[in-house]
């Protein structure tokens, strides 16, 4: 089994010198190794190891000819460095998660570095881990392969990734509950009395998408709805692929065979934002017509649309500052257990639902 770096000696050392440094004043002089190994209760090597890990940080720094390091001038004194890692694709989802977690962060005094990519076989954790003391990690539309959850484990870093479903004993997963978003819109419908819903699936077939299909079938079942195939639209894109037009397409193609159906459910909110236009360029009225629905996640663009839409919606503030918490935690303390954190889902009724 690979050591976990935070559960080294060496590690934890560096983090409570870390602590003791950002107490002092830039220009003080830092103690010499032998003070360290009495104040920290170390051995001489993992004093100096922590000396150095420091220094090059740039929080701390040893002036020319002389032997003692001082707490460095310009230094950024934060109290941990954590990388975010995120696709490389242009998504307000992405940036909204991201700028949470920054905004929670910055309450403890953290820095960020930020990575991006397309191919997550690309990642290099190494130079990521060597920048960084915890590590958020966003990952593309698809289920997380086992083989990019063992990289990130060869970090020994604490790692909270976002938003994707992962069951794992030594990574912490923040999601929406979207089993129960699933069974929230059946029930909505249902009681908006709905009979034929046609169910839209616009991203790949991963876990956030695989979690509410499965809520909402097993509520509409409990609750006498018909789920015929034929009412079940899937754009079959793939990761980093834009859906758009795609959809559009689709739905156009639906909506000119005339299948019966009173009501759509959108798994997403870029998908409702396609069917609602949709809707309305080929004549249907919203709701008179057609009911739309909608999980909008922390998207609030919903009440602009006319007429607006109903939207299962989450907390992302508190989402993501629960991420931030669960990583302070094992930052803190290496024994903490990873643990997980579903946000629960709330119906935001506006005026694409009859009454």
């Amino acid at each position: 089994m690979p050591i976990i770096l935070t559960q080294t000696k060496h590690y934890q050392i560096t983090m409570q010198l870390r602590e003791f440094i950002l107490g002092l004043e830039a220009g003080d002089t830092v103690p010499v190794v032998s003070e360290l190994t009495e104040i920290l209760q170390c051995s001489h090597g993992t004093a100096i190891r922590a000396l150095k890990a420091l220094s090059d940080e740039g929080l701390i720094t040893r002036p020319p000819r002389k032997q003692r390091y001082i707490v460095a001038k310009h230094a950024e004194r934060s109290a941990a460095r954590i990388a975010m890692v995120r696709p490389d694709f242009p998504s307000p989802t992405y940036e909204n998660q991201l700028r949470r977690i920054f905004g929670a962060g910055k309450k403890k005094n953290w820095s960020f570095s930020y990575f991006s990519y397309r191919n997550a076989d690309e990642l290099d954790f190494n130079r990521i881990a060597a920048d960084c003391d915890g590590l958020v990690m966003i990952p593309a539309s698809e289920d997380i392969p086992a083989e990019l959850v063992g990289r990130m484990l060869e970090m020994g870093k604490p790692v909270v990734v976002l938003m994707e479903h992962l069951d794992h004993p030594q990574i912490s997963n923040v999601t929406a509950d979207d089993e129960a978003v699933g069974r929230l819109a059946a029930q909505t419908l249902f009681e908006h009395n709905y009979k034929r819903i046609l169910l839209i699936k616009d991203q790949p077939d991963e876990s956030t998408m695989q979690l509410r299909l499965a809520g909402f079938r097993k509520e509409a079942e409990r609750l006498g709805l018909a789920l015929p195939d034929e009412l079940f639209l899937d754009t079959g894109v793939c990761s980093f692929e834009f859906f758009g037009n795609k959809l559009y397409e689709k739905f156009d193609e639906f909506l000119r065979k005339d299948i019966p159906f009173d009501a759509v459910f959108c798994l997403t909110m870029d998908a409702a934002l396609v069917v609602h236009r949709a809707l309305l360029a080929s004549g249907r009225k919203i709701p008179e017509e057609v009911g739309l629905l909608a999980f909008s996640g922390e998207n609030n663009i919903a009440e602009y649309f006319t007429p607006a839409i109903t939207t299962i919606s989450i907390d992302l503030n508190s989402g993501m500052e629960e991420a931030v918490n669960i990583l302070a935690e094992r930052l803190e303390n290496t024994d903490t257990a990873a643990r997980s954190f579903a946000m629960r889902p709330i119906i935001e009724e506006r005026e694409s639902l009859k009454k």
